[in-house]
Order: structure tokens, then sequence, then C-alpha cells
């Protein structure tokens, strides 16, 4: 009877990771991005949430299991070649992977440079919009994020997006939200830092680039989701999309729904509209507040975005007709919160939206 209380016995797995010759026994169920950092192995990775595609790697052999519905980040092709990210897969047998970059042998597009703070504006409560100048040019495609590093403090690198796109630029702003208990964010939205300087590495990321479509150029009706400061982001695609549009051809029309805590957080929605009229675009943007205080004069929708998000679609097909689209012509761009993202796929997957026509950027809250 005594057997009844034994331990149970986790298995082991080999895993050989290749160009870099390594072998490492990872037990069952271990993510693979965690366990090799654990083992001090300098494996490239970024967002660690499956938005970046950093830590690509090739299955060659086994059975791992993957934390995200592959088709909303590789096309059938590379699924059908064994593309996985490391930050989302478990080890549930033993594997023989391909991992780019594990070795150093490749050579990493991102540079890093030492930048100085020139600016700190409050644009809500709590979302701050700084600017870094940097010590030479460089250049970047909206949607893209930097890894920022005040000099101050002993700390990991934190990710934050930049807002607008870059050609050979000098000044890079990013939308920051303050966290109480956040030493990063705390310091680069504190006024009293303006000149005191911050490593910073750029560009990461592929948010806002559709498979078929190139970077920065993205045509189409849009479709855009925005949580928190995810849509300094999203503003700064859609502001390159209309800086890109060729003269003589109407510009696609854009829904834009923001969602945030209360009416105080939310923001530039004003200078979203003025671009939509200068550019002479269709623009329907609307926001749904879950903290909004019952007893407010807040008239709009309350709860949370997923919950809406058909309703909206609708009206916004029902006040002007050029929002009227079948599903497969949108292009959709999900910014923000884990949660939000993950629930607004869930709602679009279920009208029939494909995986190649989303691109996202889940915006984890870290304690720096």
């Amino acid at each position: 009877m005594f057997g009844l209380f034994r331990k149970k016995v986790v298995a082991q797995y080999r895993v050989n990771i290749q160009p870099a010759d390594l072998e490492l026994q990872l037990k069952q169920g271990e993510n693979l991005l965690e366990a090799v950092l654990e083992r001090g192995i300098a494996a490239p990775f970024n967002c660690r949430v499956g938005a970046c595609k950093t830590c690509q790697i090739k299955v060659l052999e086994g059975r791992p299991r993957s934390l995200i519905e592959r088709e909303y980040v590789f096309s059938q092709e590379e699924i059908g070649s064994g593309a996985f990210l490391a930050c989302q897969t478990r080890v549930e047998s033993d594997l023989n992977i391909v991992w780019p970059g594990l070795d150093g042998g490749i050579e990493k597009q991102a540079l890093h440079q030492h930048a100085e703070l020139c600016m700190v504006q409050q644009m809500t409560p709590r979302i701050h919009r700084i600017q870094l100048t940097l010590e030479s040019g460089m250049s970047w495609n909206p949607g893209q994020f930097a890894k920022l590093l005040p000099l101050d403090l002993a700390d990991e690198p934190r990710c934050y997006s930049m807002v607008t796109s870059g050609d050979d630029e000098r000044v890079m702003s990013f939308d920051i939200t303050r966290y109480p208990d956040g030493r990063i964010s705390s310091w680069l939205t504190n006024p009293e830092n303006i000149g005191k300087p911050v490593r910073v590495e750029a560009p990461f990321g592929t948010f806002g680039t559709f498979r078929d479509e190139d970077p920065g150029h993205t045509s189409g009706p849009l479709l855009c989701v925005a949580g928190g400061s995810g849509i300094g982001a999203i503003s700064g695609i859609i502001a390159s999309r209309a800086g890109n549009a060729v003269p003589g051809h109407d510009l696609a029309p854009v829904i834009l729904i923001v969602g945030t805590r209360d009416h105080a957080e939310i923001y530039g929605l004003d200078e979203l509209r003025n671009l939509a009229r200068e550019s002479n675009f269709p623009l329907h943007a609307c926001a749904v507040l879950d903290r909004e205080p019952q007893e407010s004069a807040w008239s709009g929708r309350r709860g949370y975005v997923a919950h809406h998000l058909e309703k909206i679609l609708e009206e916004a097909a029902a006040n002007n007709p050029k929002f009227h689209q079948p599903h497969d012509a949108w292009k959709i761009l999900l910014c923000g919160p884990p949660p939000m993202v993950e629930t607004s796929i869930d709602v679009l997957r279920d009208r029939g939206i494909r995986p190649e026509q989303i691109s996202f950027d889940k915006y984890e809250q870290l304690s720096a």
C-alpha cells in the first residue's frame, strides 16, 4: 500500500541543439527557452510571449508541445518544415533541433548605442511619451521595438515599441506605461532624468508586417485593437501607411478599438482623426473601458474588447458602406495586454479570419 505514495518519476529527455553542438537533459514539460537560459547558455530572445520570432527554432526530430497556435505566427510551409518558438515550446520527447544564433555564429541585425533622454510628456495619468536622442542615425519600421536600459540601473533591459518609423533618424519616441514598482518605467518617465544616458538596442520584432506585404507598406482595410500604451505603436503604423500612400489612390478604411481602464487613459484619438481627414481615409474609432466607475458620465462601451468586437464591426459597416468588406480583405493589428490579444484572436477566428491576416504584439507587465 505504501506504493500509492511514491513520488511520480518525471521523464528526462535528450535535446540536441545544432549548430551549437549542444546536448542537454531536460525534464518533461520544461520550457525550452527558460531551460537553456537557466543553464547559462546565451540564446537569442526578446519578447518571450511568442510575438517577435527572435527565438525561432526548427525541429528536425521529436514531438514538442507548442503553447500557442503556430498558425498565427508561421506560414503552413514553415510549420511543415518544423518551425517553433522556443519561448512557447515545452519538451515532451527527445528532440533534435536547429537553433540559429545560439552559437553566436549569426550576426545580429540589431544595433546598440547610447542615447540621451531628451523629453518626457505625460499623455495620461499612467502613460508617458518619451524621446531619446541617439548618438548616430538608426532605421526601423513602424511597430518594431527596442531594448532600453538606463545606465543608472543594474537591471535587465526592458522592451518598448517605437511610436514612429525611422530612416536614419536620431530621435526615437516611445509610449511607456509607468508602474509604481517598475524601476525602468519609473526612471524613463521621470523628467528629473532628462539629459541622462540610456543604452538602446534596436530594432527588433515584426509587428505590423504581414506575410504578403513589405514592412511599413500595409494595404487593405485595417482593424486595429490597441490596449493601453499600444495605441502609440498602432498610431505609428497607421501614420506610416498614410505617408506611403500613392497620390491619387484612396486609402482603405481603418477601424480602431482602444481598450483601457477608464476614460482618463484614452489618448491620441484626436490626432488620428485629424490624420484621417488630412489623408482622406475613413476612420471608425471607439473605446472600451473595463474599470470605468459606474457613476461616471461615460456613455460608451464597458467591459472587455472581445465582447464588443462583432458589434463594433457591424456598427462601422452600418455607418459607412466602405467598412462593409469581405472577411478575407481585412488586415488585423492587435497590440496590448496578452489577455486582450488572445481573446480578440479567438473572436476573430470564429468570424473566419485567417492566421495570416493577423499581426500581434503582446505587452507583458514585468516588475522592472
